[in-house]
């Protein structure tokens, strides 16, 4: 287990030994990130660079100040796409050109495995596809209610006027009604890689890639406006759980309430509790993440609580809350904990 603080990385081992590290990022020093593919950009000289990880693979040949005006950001094989300014324009440069300026009001989400590029319209909110160079492919949709970039099959998913669709550059393909799952016409999407979960306020359903059902689950009656699904749905490495988490009593003002790690299973019509955390919440913005290793689930916290998880129901549990907050460097603001938990390599 590997713990981040502003004093450095701390490695928690199988027999509870705590040793010290120099904290050091995965992205160059200064860079702004998307911790999802590591992709990075930053300031040099009025000029943008951008990169991957530790790796350095583009410097624009304008000038693109102040570089915090940067958007979206997506990487691609072969080429790259962000979008700039309070006008929202678009730009696409192959890795080893300059970039030149395709749209305005509209932003990259991803590429396809052929190497175009799927994009947003902020205009009637219609999702087009572009070729690399930055000419337009067409448009696959209007009155888009929502969308996700699906990354690990490098396609895009989408409701529209109720019927749920995917698409790899071609046609789009429907698969799914989100009134026949007993949803709401506006449905937040999370691709799951050979699952796809939708979620309104009261439910979550989870298909698979044909649009069978997988699991779904009706959500607890809030107690606050606030409450709700707190982290990012994750699958388990062998597709079998879900996992996700749901808060009961959060304000947003310090309130004491609950957070509780739920998990769905093949055929299951109702989630499984498998913790519940006690905790003060943080104030104002505030949440969970999950993340799977084997049949270990890591649950960690904006206020510092982590724990880890057997994924069978009511087998060991390891709460290491006391251990990360006594951590130099861990205590944040307002209830906030300066800390990030993953999984470490031994």
């Amino acid at each position: 287990m590997a713990m981040t603080t502003e004093c450095g990385r701390f490695r928690i081992g199988r027999d509870g030994r705590v040793t010290h590290s120099p904290k050091r990022l995965p992205v160059p020093r200064g860079a702004s990130w998307y911790p999802a593919d590591g992709a990075w950009y930053r300031p040099e000289n009025g000029h943008l660079v951008i990169g991957r990880w530790r790796q350095r693979l583009w410097r624009s040949q304008g000038r693109f100040t102040p570089a915090y005006d940067v958007g979206a950001l997506t990487l691609g094989p072969h080429a790259l796409a962000f979008s700039y300014g309070n006008s929202t324009r678009l730009y696409v440069a192959d890795l080893d050109s300059a970039e030149h300026e395709v749209a305005d009001g509209e932003y990259p989400l991803g590429w396809t495995r052929a190497g175009d590029l799927f994009t947003r319209a902020d205009r009637r909110g219609e999702l087009r596809l572009r070729h690399a160079a930055g000419g337009l492919a067409g448009t696959l949709a209007t009155r888009v209610s929502d969308y996700a970039f699906d990354r690990a099959n490098a396609e895009l998913d989408f409701v529209e006027s109720g019927r749920v669709l995917r698409t790899d550059g071609s046609a789009p393909v429907a698969f799914a009604h989100v009134g026949r799952l007993g949803l709401s016409r506006r449905p937040e999407l999370d691709p799951l890689g050979r699952l796809l979960a939708l979620r309104d306020r009261r439910r979550i359903v989870v298909l698979r890639r044909d649009g069978s059902v997988f699991a779904s689950t009706e959500l607890p009656r809030r107690r606050s406006r606030v409450d709700g699904v707190s982290s990012r749905l994750v699958a388990s490495p062998d597709g079998r759980s879900v996992a996700f988490t749901l808060t009961r009593g959060n304000t947003a003002y310090g309130s004491r309430g609950s957070e509780m790690v739920y998990l769905l299973r093949t055929g299951m019509r109702q989630a499984m509790r498998l913790h519940t955390e006690r905790m003060r919440f943080a104030v104002c913005e505030r949440g969970a993440d999950l993340a799977w290793h084997g049949r270990w689930l890591l649950y960690s916290a904006s206020e510092g609580n982590v724990v880890v998880l057997d994924g069978r129901a009511g087998r060991r549990t390891l709460d290491l809350t006391r251990t990360v907050l006594s951590l130099p460097g861990s205590h944040g603001g307002e209830g906030h904990a300066n800390v990030t938990a993953s999984w470490a390599r031994y």
